[in-house]
């Protein structure tokens, strides 16, 4: 008997659509190498307009050379410790190619988020709409385009895919669904700080269509499994600072939101962010003179929080159409359309044009959301609280398309694949009954 999983040997064995999908698909990844071959060992690739990378890249290099998680011989916690640590671990194993390495590392991350899109569509919806959430996935622009920045987002997507493949599990009652919660959250909050908020669905989703009476502990097993990967972070930054503490960044991003909203570090923005905090990331994320000028990062994080709170008091008839911006950009991809104009004319028209696929891909998603709710309606009642919990983790701060795209565009490309199904059954009705059919045994 083969050991061959059952999702292998389906997608193996497609049939009619099998050469126009592996043809797609074989477009899709030769479209992502493309990205890593064309970005190669530059820290920062000639479409980038702009990126943390550098102050990634000076965090790692000074982990590597035994320095610590500090700038200057200043510790800091303002970027989770993650993505860093690990950029430190490619930067001794590939010497002056730990770019490129890192590039395939995502590479290699974004076809499994692919995958398990492929799996999440299958479980959702059927097999046509994995199909579609596979090529999706494959092809969206904000997740082709991460996959050669040296950021967190492509590692972040795929930790968003994992979380959603465990919140399926456990809503369709299997037990080890709460170690895979657990530890999801965990090791995504060392990767992007919000994504600790998405325990407050994993504990309700561990106990669902639970039986026995000892079911009560799923989610504390959520709960205790995330905490114990996440706690030697707050330990180390309770040692270093004499804090429980999080994060140091929440009171520059609080006040970057305010007025700097799509994050970007355009020259009249950067002039209004230095004016009120009388100091800069790029101060802050830095080995350079500018550090050893400014107090400890606990100092300046409450410092920018007393601030961005008087400019709330002071702005509040501007907060609600402020809010209005702050959520096209992050849900319409706004902010790639308006606030360009530092990049070129070529950059410009590209980012524009890309814009339109993501549109696309997100109506359908809408579509395939309904179509879900009239067939799993728990499910989508879930997926809906995700996304009303993550987006309003964002809402004090910067919310801008880069921000977004780890946490939900992998979602959005599986509805999308399940809306296009839906609108093919509205077109052919006579076969309307049996892909829905299909949808709901998961077929």
């Amino acid at each position: 008997m083969s050991d061959t999983p059952p999702e292998l040997t389906d997608l193996a064995a497609e049939k009619a659509p099998g050469r126009p999908l592996l043809a797609l698909v074989l477009l899709g990844i030769a479209a992502r190498l493309a990205v890593v071959a064309l970005a190669g060992n530059e820290l920062i690739a000639w479409w980038s307009g702009g990126s943390d990378a550098p102050a990634y890249v000076t965090l790692a290099s000074n982990i590597a050379e035994g320095r610590g998680f500090s700038y200057a011989g200043q510790p800091t916690a303002f970027r989770p410790p993650l993505y860093p640590l690990l950029l430190a671990g490619m930067m001794r194993a590939f010497g002056s190619h730990y770019v490129l390495a890192m590039r395939v590392l995502q590479f290699v991350a974004g076809l499994l988020t692919a995958y398990l899109c492929w799996r999440l569509g299958r479980r959702m919806f059927s097999r046509e709409a994995a199909r579609g959430a596979l090529v999706f996935t494959l092809f969206l622009p904000t997740l082709v385009y991460f996959s050669g920045e040296m950021l967190t987002e492509c590692l972040a997507a795929l930790a968003t895919a994992i979380f959603l493949h465990y919140l399926l599990a456990a809503l369709a009652g299997e037990r080890t669904a709460a170690w895979g919660l657990g530890a999801t959250v965990g090791l995504g909050s060392l990767l992007r700080f919000t994504t600790g908020a998405c325990v407050l669905i994993a504990a309700p989703a561990a106990i669902h269509a639970a039986k026995n009476r000892k079911a009560w502990l799923r989610p504390v097993l959520v709960f205790a499994l995330a905490a114990a990967i996440f706690s030697p972070w707050l330990v180390r930054n309770r040692l270093v600072f004499g804090e429980w503490l999080i994060s140091t960044q929440t009171g520059g991003n609080a006040l970057t939101g305010l007025l700097a909203p799509q994050g970007r570090a355009l020259p009249e923005e950067t002039a209004r962010l230095k004016e009120a905090a009388g100091w800069l990331m790029q101060d802050l994320e830095t080995n350079g003179p500018s550090r050893a000028t400014l107090p400890s990062e606990p100092e300046l994080n409450r410092d920018a929080w007393q601030k961005a709170k008087t400019l709330w008091r002071k702005e509040n008839a501007r907060l609600l159409p402020l809010l209005v911006k702050k959520l096209g950009y992050f849900w319409l991809s706004t902010d790639q359309l308006v606030g360009t104009q530092h990049l070129s004319e070529r950059e410009r028209l590209l980012r524009a044009a890309l814009v339109v696929p993501y549109w696309v891909v997100l109506g359908l998603a809408v579509v395939g959301w309904i179509a879900l709710r009239r067939r799993q309606p728990h499910l989508a009642k879930s997926l809906a609280y995700y996304t009303l919990l993550m987006t309003a983790a964002h809402i004090l701060f910067a919310m801008n398309t880069r921000l977004r795209t780890p946490l939900f565009d992998p979602l959005l490309a599986v509805l999308a694949g399940g809306g296009w199904v839906a609108l093919k059954a509205c077109r052919h009705p006579w076969g309307a009954d049996q892909r829905l059919d299909r949808a709901e045994s998961g077929a």
